[in-house]
């Protein structure tokens, strides 16, 4: 009897097992032959509306197994541009794709307002600005948006030629090209400053160039470096956020500033071009013109290509040459003084355009160029626009945001579409593809879009 019944029993199991796989292969065959359209607009409001062999229309998010065939696309809300797209989907194909519409309508009133000189945004969304606060006065604060507080961190009597923050925001790096005083010390030839903006490791700040040069003075002395070793700064970085440490290119030399043990060792001698910091690496052109990899953590220098990409023989200027790698390290942009833009890619190296005036990769990898008359996005997206100044890939990779001359423009290059975001800039903007903010700076402050 008992048996009889564990014969039933495995039997019944056998009869559900075979079932769910004689399901799951007609589900697929009939998925195969079908085609899936998932898409996700924002606003969630918004109407999606699919045109084709299958038509529906839905709210904020659609997702439907449909028939093979050309199909319209069309996603809208009331005060938004439209959103379209037409493709032709064969059996087995899928499309998905999250959809954000661009308000017609720009934020009227800045949310710091005043006259800014120059803004950074921490993954904390903190906004840390010098702000001109009257005729020989400039200000560094931070903006803390979820309590719109603002505190004053340090004064001084110019504005800062340069200045960066790190991701955190709790420290930045400011350079004054003229004689400064920032608070009540005296930066008699202008000069670069460590600026602790959270109070944790400094009071205030430190004379980045006073300390780097005394330090450096040592390595003089015993002989590590030459006595003809520069003390000018021509670049500086962060390297390790945590540890507060920093990378310095002078005319000839890389160093590392290990700024709070007042530690200070050299990477490499010689002239160098523009350094490109990842997590991992240092990349620079060496003073023959070919790329180089400098490893952190091993300390080892690979040379990574053969070919030299001076434009002049025995050039000892370097810093006008740029490198750019992307996330993956494998590919790497160089742009030459004269504007020519190489792709090196398995050590191979490619001309990809003349007269560049800048390049830089997405974060899918996608190579994109200003122009001196237009905007290019490899393979073959053109954008034909004069006197861009800045561009950014928005967040789905592939629209783009661009600054021309004052103006703050939004192009789709699937519809060829350009749309107006704002007028009156007055400099760069900065977009935070994780929230899907906008930063833009005008006359009378700085201003949020948000998609």
């Amino acid at each position: 009897m008992m048996n009889k019944r564990r014969i039933i029993i495995f039997l019944a199991i056998l009869i559900i097992i075979a079932l769910s796989i004689a399901g799951w292969f007609y589900l697929k065959s009939k998925i195969s032959k079908n085609a899936l359209i998932e898409i996700q607009a924002w606003p969630p409001s918004s109407k999606i509306t699919l045109i084709g062999p299958k038509q529906a229309e839905k709210s904020g998010f659609l997702k439907i197994y449909t028939l093979p065939g050309h199909y319209q696309l069309k996603v809208s809300h009331e005060g938004y541009y439209d959103w379209n797209w037409e493709t032709t989907l064969l059996a087995g194909d899928s499309l998905k794709e999250e959809v954000w519409l661009i308000a017609k309508n720009p934020p009227s009133e800045p949310f710091i307002k005043g006259e800014i000189v120059d803004f950074k945004i921490s993954d904390s969304s903190q906004v840390i600005f010098w702000q001109k606060t009257d005729k020989d006065n400039y200000q560094l604060n931070i903006y803390q948006r979820p309590t719109k507080k603002t505190i004053n961190i340090v004064s001084a009597n110019n504005p800062p030629a340069w200045f960066k923050t790190s991701q955190k925001g709790d420290v930045a790096l400011a350079r004054f090209n003229l004689k400064t005083t920032v608070d009540d010390y005296l930066l008699k030839n202008g000069g670069y400053l460590f600026i602790d903006l959270s109070r944790t490791y400094l009071n205030k700040f430190l004379d980045i160039s006073k300390r780097f040069e005394n330090k450096l003075s040592e390595l003089k002395n015993k002989k590590i470096v030459s006595k003809q070793a520069s003390v000018d700064i021509e670049q500086l970085d962060f390297l390790n956020e945590i540890e507060k440490s920093l990378l310095i290119k002078t005319k000839d030399g890389l160093y590392l500033f290990k700024i709070l043990d007042n530690e200070l060792s050299r990477l490499y001698e010689g002239p160098t071009s523009a350094f490109f910091k990842t997590k991992d690496s240092l990349y620079f052109l060496d003073k023959d013109g070919r790329l180089n990899q400098y490893y952190f953590q091993s300390q080892e220098l690979k040379k990574l290509s053969e070919t030299s990409y001076l434009e002049e023989e025995k050039t000892t200027n370097l810093t006008s040459y740029q490198v750019v790698a992307n996330n993956d390290g494998q590919r790497f942009l160089i742009l030459t003084p004269q504007g020519r833009l190489f792709l090196l890619e398995n050590n191979h190296s490619q001309l990809l355009a003349e007269k560049a005036l800048k390049g830089l990769f997405s974060e899918t990898g996608k190579i994109i160029a200003l122009l001196e008359n237009k905007i290019k996005i490899w393979p073959d997206e053109e954008i034909p626009i004069e006197k861009a100044k800045a561009l950014s890939f928005f967040r789905d990779n592939k629209r783009v945001i661009i600054q021309k001359e004052d103006q703050l423009l939004f192009f789709d290059p699937i519809n060829n579409e350009t749309f107006s975001l704002s007028q009156g800039l007055k400099d760069g903007f900065y977009y935070e593809p994780g929230l899907n903010y906008l930063y833009y700076q005008k006359e009378d402050g700085l201003y949020l879009y948000s998609f």
